[in-house]
């Protein structure tokens, strides 16, 4: 969709650890991931290919909200999710490939999420373990989702499921 994702003239830059509060990483074109253990961080227009355990963007320790706007995120088969989020708002991301667009971690991780005008979309089935591919996951929680295009198949796959509430057991 092209009124998604990161736009315009972007910088190469390699992975990204944010390690100040109120950070903005902006304009750039990342191989790798960025990490966020800090809080009132800001991504915005920035393209991101590759990935690590938690995804492209992991906020599994971020100690505050997150705000991430016009990110284009093409995942590689090595992680489990485009993006792992926790008190966070999403805002015309473009996600592909990898197992899960979004894992959702919600109150039970601390905050809440928002995740709007985003495609998600051409998910990557690992065949090396028994993956069950969804655009959308969470285990429940303080979740908004809305005016969202959710395609969780890829061709002839049709993976999971676009939208998975609640945890595996």
């Amino acid at each position: 969709d092209s009124n998604t994702g990161a736009h315009g003239s972007l910088t190469p830059h390699g992975s990204i650890t944010s390690t100040t509060d109120g950070q903005v990483i902006q304009n750039l074109d990342i191989t790798g991931y960025i990490k966020v253990p800090s809080k009132n961080v800001t991504i915005q227009n920035v393209r991101i290919t590759g990935g690590d355990t938690f995804g492209a963007i992991d906020l599994t320790k971020a100690t505050g909200h997150t705000t991430i706007t016009d990110v284009s995120v093409v995942s590689t088969l090595n992680q489990l999710a485009g993006m792992t989020i926790r008190d966070a708002t999403i805002t015309r991301a473009n996600i592909s490939g990898g197992q899960d667009g979004i894992d959702a971690w919600g109150d039970g991780w601390g905050g809440k999420n928002l995740v709007q005008d985003s495609y998600i979309h051409d998910l990557a089935r690992n065949t090396s373990v028994a993956s069950h591919d969804d655009t959308l996951q969470t285990a429940g929680g303080d979740e908004t989702f809305r005016y969202n295009t959710l395609l969780p198949y890829n061709g002839t796959d049709p993976m999971n499921s676009c939208l998975q509430l609640g945890a595996l057991q």
